[in-house]
């Protein structure tokens, strides 16, 4: 989990100074975002390998079938597309946003998988989650109310404008997770597997994008840009580095996000994800002259503060909320065994030969 805040955080750290430097491209971005998707081929080429040679030392697999295969290119190919929405969006508003602001609005997509979760899901919720995530909440106001009181009025006006492009832009990203967390289990589909049908379906909508996009915004030339960034990008040693570094992160955050999915909870992984508001707040403080004003600080501890309770990495001893901590890690160890268990590759192999309708049980069943 920690290596997901760190390398989510770099991404953000990148992304920014990108934008800082004037390298503002948002179809560019989404584009190199696919193409680190597909950093995750050899892997799946190396899990197909050894799906084979355990086949050929067990009972045959139940092969799936062609409508199968079909749905899986539809719906990860679905996700594909909510991942470009949603990055096209938040680029647009991490473009002209402070970034303790951008992140303290990206959380919204936590309370949209929590109403997700009490609401439809009939999931049940823990008294120790409840707290932390609003001491969680707390952090998040404080850093938003910091930057509004700090911002000149024309900044003021401008932010009702990005919190709406927020909150449109976390409702993508939540289905986006719902769905890649369901269908990842219901169809038995490694993160690699998913990594490559979405890069390569994203990259393919790139290209079908492109003109569209470049008559819709002729008046903003850099929102549909592919080619132009690359010859920018290529002709000046930082911006290279930076674009090269970002594929790599970018894939590796990305393959992370979809791997924690199948092994945690979209809600878990949300809230450990926020930590990044406080690494990137304080990189640009330090490197970038953005000063991080006296309430952040404040908020800042909240964050930490709930997220820690929320994960049961601090556990309170008053008030029923450690029983309800025990509960709750009772719970998800039961949860991760049985995904331990119907994993698919390498030593889930001879398990799912016996039981090859694992998958759709667990899945109703989370």
């Amino acid at each position: 989990m920690l290596v997901f805040t760190v390398i989510g955080s770099a991404t953000s750290v990148i992304t920014k100074s990108l934008n800082l430097s004037n390298f503002y491209f948002p179809l560019y971005q989404i584009f190199i975002m696919y193409i680190g998707d597909l950093l995750a081929f050899p892997l799946y080429l190396i899990q197909r390998r050894q799906k084979k040679f355990a086949q050929n030392k067990t009972a045959p697999l139940p092969s799936l079938k062609k409508n199968t295969y079909k749905l899986k290119l539809l719906v990860f190919s679905f996700v594909s597309l909510l991942d470009l929405l949603n990055v096209f969006l938040e680029n647009y508003c991490f473009n002209y946003m402070d970034p303790s602001d951008f992140f303290s609005l990206k959380m919204t997509v936590a309370y949209y998988i929590l109403a997700y979760r009490i609401f439809i899901a009939k999931r049940k919720s823990f008294k120790h989650q409840w707290l932390g995530l609003a001491i969680f909440s707390v952090g998040i106001f404080l850093f938003v109310l910091s930057n509004i009181l700090d911002a000149t009025n024309k900044e003021r006006e401008l932010f009702g404008v990005y919190i709406g492009l927020m909150f449109v832009a976390e409702l993508i990203m939540c289905v986006q997770l719902l769905v890649i967390e369901h269908f990842a289990w219901e169809l038995n589909s490694s993160a690699a597997e998913i990594m490559v049908i979405k890069g390569c379906s994203g990259l393919i909508m790139c290209g079908v994008l492109y003109i569209p996009l470049k008559l819709i915004f002729k008046d903003y030339v850099n929102l549909a840009e592919i080619k132009r960034p690359f010859e920018i990008a290529y002709s000046e040693e930082k911006l290279s580095i930076l674009s090269t570094v970002l594929i790599f992160v970018l894939g590796v955050y990305n393959f992370l996000l979809v791997y924690l999915l199948k092994i945690t909870e979209s809600l878990a992984v949300c809230t450990v994800d926020s930590g990044r508001i406080i690494i990137v707040s304080i990189f640009f403080a330090l490197f970038n002259s953005i000063k991080l004003l006296p309430l952040q600080m404040v908020a800042a501890f909240c964050i930490y503060l709930g997220l820690a309770i929320y994960n049961e990495l601090l556990r309170i001893p008053c008030c029923g909320l450690l029983k309800s901590a025990k509960e709750s890690m009772k719970e998800n160890k039961i949860l991760r065994k049985k995904r331990e268990d119907a994993r698919m590759w390498i030593h889930g192999l001879v398990f799912f030969t016996e039981n090859p309708n694992l998958v759709s049980d667990i899945s109703l069943n989370i």
